[in-house]
């Protein structure tokens, strides 16, 4: 970690001012300071400490509702006391540090989602533990970080262990069905959910504190737990799969129909953003704020790769970063992508080239593919695939409508399983560091790949749309 931390680039601080909101006013600060007061007991599972309806302006116009902390807001306004080192310059690098953060959409999400989690962790302290020692701490430094330039500067205490489980076995007690792995801040109570909280509060010890959570043997011991029931309680609830031999004409028909109200180069963008995350087996991130820049776009130097309209038999695209990658990042990863002269209408290579045709009418020749105005991150893409999903009507026992962006990567991975590929192939290019979950996911295509073999006569009706062409390159 301290090899990775020294070789990173140091970034140009920016003017931190008007175009970063990231601060409340005096009088918000204050309203939220007496409204903490006012907390029932349920409002403690579905807000954090000073969540509000408030919006921050970020760069590019990029909005995020934030979750703010005492912990953070006191480091910004006042700033932790630490010996030997200069206080100011602390105080200062802790706000520009989130300021450059903010700027882009995948820091914004790191930024706010440790926010959030410290925010509820506080809210929870202080309606239930506020006697404990850090419940005490919190008070303090809520109420020095009133007394404006008189304030003391404080040590940063770090959340006591015993805290922490607490929490956690409080975050997983029992909800409603409806709420179960809901998205409402402080009420999920899913292993997945919880994890995510702790990573959040590991972030900022490590940001305040120098050092990250502790995963003592108990909250190992609670988290195992929390996974093995989620396992066998969510199995038949993860991601519906697609069936590929109906449900990608009924996709198409539904999203090119007049009555999708989308216009066409919105349609275009999202056909092609589709295919391109199904042929290359991606999380959704990876074609959304994750996704290639055009300027790495490579085609076919020979002619003889073209067809007679001037389309490549194959493309190449290059992935700099995505979830989960540790090492070389920014360092390119190209995957290539090849035609579908079966159906192209499914064809990744032609909607591609449709896509960045489209872009060079608009003048934009570089910068990443799928990014604009309206889809910064992955969450504007999974909502308008969810959507198109939801409209999409393929009758009586479809259950394409209950499909979301990882279905198209579970499809994707068993897809090319039937496609002949290796284990270790589809981890490649899909970008797996866990067998466990390709294999499931392969045992799962199994079973479907067999009954198909068993309703055509031998034959896998998947032939009649495409195989997969899609392979990695290793140095390029």
């Amino acid at each position: 970690r301290k090899k990775r931390k020294g070789n990173r680039k140091q970034k140009v601080a920016p003017q931190v001012g008007a175009e970063y909101k990231l601060y409340r006013t005096p009088e918000k600060r204050d309203n939220d300071d007496d409204n903490i007061s006012q907390l029932s007991e349920d409002d403690v599972d579905h807000v954090g400490l000073f969540n509000d309806a408030d919006e921050i302006a970020i760069a590019n116009d990029l909005k995020k509702k934030e979750a703010d902390s005492i912990v953070h807001r006191y480091g910004r306004h006042v700033g932790f006391s630490k010996e030997a080192i200069d206080e100011k310059e602390i105080h200062a690098s802790k706000v520009v540090e989130d300021a450059n953060r903010l700027a882009d959409a995948e820091g914004a999400q790191r930024v706010i989602g440790r926010v959030s989690a410290q925010a509820n962790l506080e809210c929870y302290v202080l309606k239930v533990l506020s006697e404990t020692l850090y419940g005490k701490h919190l008070a303090e430094l809520k109420s020095e970080m009133g007394k404006g330039d008189s304030a003391k500067r404080l040590k940063y205490m770090e959340p006591p262990d015993t805290v922490i489980v607490t929490w956690v076995q409080h975050m997983r007690r029992p909800v409603n069905v409806e709420e179960r792995n809901s998205k409402v801040p402080g009420r999920g109570n899913s292993h997945d959910y919880i994890a995510n909280q702790l990573s959040g509060i590991s972030s900022v010890m490590s940001q305040f504190g120098g050092r990250a959570l502790r995963r003592t043997k108990t909250l190992q011991e609670l988290l195992a737990q929390f996974n093995k029931e989620d396992e066998s309680v969510n199995r038949r609830a993860r991601a519906q799969v697609l069936d590929l031999e109906s449900d990608l004409d009924i996709m198409y028909d539904t999203l090119f129909s007049s009555k999708s109200g989308l216009p066409h180069w919105k349609k275009v963008k999202l056909w092609t953003q589709f295919l391109v995350q199904k042929h290359t087996i991606s999380r959704a991130s990876c074609v959304s704020e994750h996704c290639p820049l055009i300027e790495d776009i490579k085609l076919p130097p020979h002619p003889s790769s073209y067809d007679e309209q001037g389309i490549p038999m194959h493309i190449k695209l290059a992935w700099r970063n995505w979830k989960g990658r540790r090492e070389k990042v920014g360092e390119p990863r190209y995957i290539a992508i090849g035609r579908n002269l079966v159906r192209p209408k499914f064809c990744p290579v032609l909607w591609l080239m449709r896509w960045l045709e489209l872009l060079a009418r608009w003048d934009i020749t570089e910068g990443k593919i799928f990014i604009d105005a309206e889809c910064k991150t992955s969450r504007q893409y999974r909502d308008q695939l969810k959507d198109l999903f939801a409209r999409c009507n393929g009758g009586e026992g479809s259950k394409l409508h209950l499909c979301t962006s990882h279905s198209v990567r579970r499809t994707a991975a068993q897809w090319a399983g039937r496609c002949g590929y290796t284990l270790d192939q589809i981890m490649d290019i899909g970008r797996w560091k866990d067998v466990r979950v390709v294999k499931f996911y392969l045992g799962a295509g199994e079973r479907d790949y067999l009954r198909a073999l068993s309703e055509h006569n031998g034959r896998d009706p998947l032939a009649s749309i495409c195989m997969i062409k899609t392979y990695v390159i290793a140095t390029e």
